[in-house]
């Protein structure tokens, strides 16, 4: 599977829905946006996973902030 771009990006963004599964979404979001401010990276390119404003894919390895809002969303343990 490491050989495979494509599988490395659904492993990756599956590992990031899976910490958002288990209450870490706030922790992923603090990270995401700390470590793309810091980097100065918008996004990682990954497999198409992701929709953008429009609701065309984009390729997102690691969930960007707004996926992880967007995911975080629609869960009950994330609703104030």
């Amino acid at each position: 599977m490491h050989l495979n771009q494509k599988a490395i990006d659904k492993f990756e963004n599956d590992t990031d829905k899976r910490c958002i599964e288990h209450g870490l979404g706030y922790q992923l979001l603090a990270w995401s946006t700390e470590v793309r401010q810091n980097l100065k990276i918008r996004q990682w390119n990954g497999a198409n996973n992701a929709l953008d404003n429009g609701g065309v894919p984009i390729r997102e390895r690691y969930m960007s902030p707004q996926t992880i809002r967007a995911v975080t969303e629609g869960m009950k343990m994330y609703k104030n």
